[in-house]
């Protein structure tokens, strides 16, 4: 039901403009990611409903980056999405 929930929230919260740009990562990322550094900060995300941003940064580090936002639309449309694979060390 979270899940269904914050798809339903943030669909509406970038539908509209995100079908200029396709409903993908990239497109959202493109209209959201202001200073072009490839990921997503509070201040940026002023389309994304309360609560949205916070759920999609899973490493809760103040940004959510293309991976992040990937995991969550494909959470959103029921795919589960994988969290981003972790370079090896």
């Amino acid at each position: 039901m979270k899940t269904l929930s914050l798809a339903l929230v943030l669909a509406a919260a970038v539908a509209l403009p995100a079908m200029a740009q396709g409903f993908t990562a990239e497109g959202i990322m493109a209209m959201s990611d202001t200073n072009k550094d490839g990921a997503i900060s509070k201040d940026e995300a002023t389309m994304f409903p309360p609560g949205v941003f916070e759920s999609s940064d899973t490493n809760k580090d103040g940004k959510v980056t293309l991976e992040e936002l990937k995991v969550a639309l494909a959470a959103m449309q029921g795919g589960g999405g994988a969290p981003p694979a972790r370079p090896a060390q």
